[in-house]
């Protein structure tokens, strides 16, 4: 008998991981167990199968998305949408760049799971500009595509993802107002970033590290640096099933050479689960840095379907 209650419960062993509102069950794809006691083989079929059964019941569960949603501000997930899946992301950014400029960005984002381990992005930004010592300025920024790839998929004994990030910066801003956007410079860019998440229940980790080369840096007068990026975040799912908290540190090299410093901000927010499709969220980022910020304010709403 301790050998049908050994092969009980290695049978209803599970990990439930959500990826963008499908569920997954590692390891359901086993070759069942040998009976090797042939003298009760009905009884070793019924434990296999309630072990199915409780897998079967305990995926209706919801849990935590496996891909990095908002209010980051420059983290991406290694893990793409499924396939034919959309995820809608809404925001609105307050930049409070010092005592007299406030900028105020618009954020739209549409996610498309193009084909297994691939999707692609459209972001779209509308620019407020508020300055005490001149005129409100708004505008269209850039817009930007992004196509990611997942090279290693997390499993059960490895729940590591990595994957690759190619972004093109379409130059639709007009860099003759006065946005106060270090990216709008009017010529294309090209962004190449690496992407790994591992899950240490109940935090994932999710770790950036990209390359910027900067469009047009000698011409129209300018003198603009590559960019080094990085960032770090965490996502923790706290013990209520709706409530997630979110951390990131993020930096860059600024492209202006002649900056007193580079960029680094610290971020800390809380995400509420609606429902497994959707989520609103909330952030606030301190700038360390002379040049970065002072404060970032972040609000948002996350939609997949």
């Amino acid at each position: 008998m301790d050998g049908i209650f050994r092969n009980s419960i290695l049978t209803t062993r599970f990990r439930c991981q959500y990826n963008a509102n499908q569920y997954e069950f590692p390891g359901m794809d086993q070759k069942p167990i040998k009976d090797k006691n042939p003298s009760i083989p009905s009884l070793v079929k019924i434990n296999r199968r309630i072990g199915i059964g409780l897998l079967a019941v305990l995926g209706l569960l919801p849990a935590s998305p496996a891909f990095a949603l908002r209010p980051y501000l420059a983290t991406q997930s290694a893990v793409p949408i499924d396939t034919g899946k959309s995820r809608l992301e809404l925001g609105v950014t307050d930049n409070r760049i010092n005592t007299h400029l406030d900028q105020i960005v618009l954020l739209g984002g549409l996610t498309y799971g193009v084909i297994n381990n691939l999707d692609f992005e459209v972001d779209f930004p509308y620019v407020f500009l508020q300055n005490d010592k001149a005129p409100d300025e708004d505008g269209l920024g850039d817009l930007k595509l992004r196509t990611k790839i997942r090279f290693i998929k997390g499993r059960e004994a490895n729940p590591l993802s990595m994957a690759g990030e190619v972004v093109v910066k379409i130059p639709s801003c007009d860099d003759n107002k006065n946005l106060h956007d270090a990216e709008c410079t009017g010529e294309p860019d090209v962004e190449i970033t690496g992407i790994a998440s591992k899950e240490f229940f109940p935090v994932t980790v999710h770790l950036n590290i990209g390359y910027i080369f900067v469009g047009g840096q000698n011409s129209n007068d300018k003198n603009l640096d590559n960019v080094f990026r990085y960032s770090l975040g965490f996502d923790f799912q706290s013990v209520y099933d709706a409530v997630r908290f979110v951390a990131e540190l993020a930096g860059e090299n600024n492209r202006n050479p002649d900056a007193t410093s580079d960029l680094l901000s610290l971020l800390g927010g809380v995400i509420f689960v609606i429902d497994p499709s959707k989520s609103i969220d909330f952030a606030i980022a301190k700038g360390i840095t002379q040049e970065t910020s002072d404060y970032t304010f972040t609000l948002g709403f996350s939609a997949l379907f």
